[in-house]
C-alpha cells in the first residue's frame, strides 16, 4: 500500500491582519506628506464673486508673493523684507519671457501705509 499524507485542515477566512497593517502604515504617510506638497505659504484668501482660474500659478517656476495676516511678505517660502522685495523680483524676472507675478494675499491683512504725514 502506498503512504499517502493526510492534508491539515484549510483556513476557511483569509488572514486581513497583515493588509490593515500595510493600510494604517499608507494612511500615515500620506497624512504625514501631503501637507508638504502645499507650494508657498497657506493664507487665507478673500472670497471672489467672480474668480479666474489661474493654471500657471501652479507651475514651479511661477513667482508668487504672498502676504499674511501679520504683515509679513513671502517669496515663494521664503520670508522677505518689503524694502528687498522689488530687487528679488527683478533678479527672478531677469531672463524669463513671461514677466508674470502672482499675488496671494490673506483677507485680514492691512495694507497701504501707517503713519507719516499726508499720503
Amino acid at each position: 500500500m502506498a503512504y499517502k499524507p493526510t492534508v491539515g485542515r484549510r483556513m476557511s477566512s483569509p488572514n486581513v491582519i497583515p493588509m490593515a497593517d500595510i493600510m494604517l502604515v499608507l494612511l500615515i504617510i500620506f497624512m504625514v506628506v501631503t501637507p508638504m506638497l502645499q507650494k508657498g505659504v497657506s493664507v487665507d484668501m478673500a472670497t471672489a464673486t467672480n474668480p479666474r482660474d489661474m493654471q500657471d500659478a501652479d507651475k514651479d517656476d511661477a513667482v508668487i508673493v504672498a502676504v499674511t495676516r501679520d504683515g509679513k511678505i513671502f517669496l515663494g517660502n521664503t520670508a522677505i523684507n518689503k524694502e528687498d522685495i522689488t530687487g528679488q523680483i527683478k533678479d527672478r524676472l531677469a531672463n524669463r519671457l513671461d514677466k508674470t507675478v502672482y499675488v496671494k494675499s490673506d483677507s485680514r491683512a492691512k495694507y497701504g501705509r501707517r503713519g507719516g504725514s499726508g499720503g
